[in-house]
């Protein structure tokens, strides 16, 4: 487990959390399963492009700060 996929797993975990959202109601959102929503937060696997362009979206953080910093969920818009 990379120090990159620790920081995007925590990151998922906030905006899924800040968004009260369970892990089946985002996998819905950016187009994937449960199971890999899972892997992501628990830095197992790295998302695709296009799953970190829609927690992007999602969270309204662009996707390279997602991947490299951790954010707080004081930083999420509502």
């Amino acid at each position: 487990m990379s120090k990159q996929n620790t920081i995007i797993g925590q990151n998922i975990a906030t905006i899924r959390k800040h968004w009260q959202l369970s892990q089946e109601k985002l996998s819905q959102l950016i187009h994937s399963s449960r199971g890999m929503v899972l892997h992501y937060e628990s830095g197992r696997t790295t998302p695709d492009d296009v799953v970190l362009s829609s927690l992007a979206t999602l969270s309204r953080i662009p996707a390279h700060p997602l991947t490299t910093t951790l954010i707080y969920p004081t930083l999420l818009l509502m």
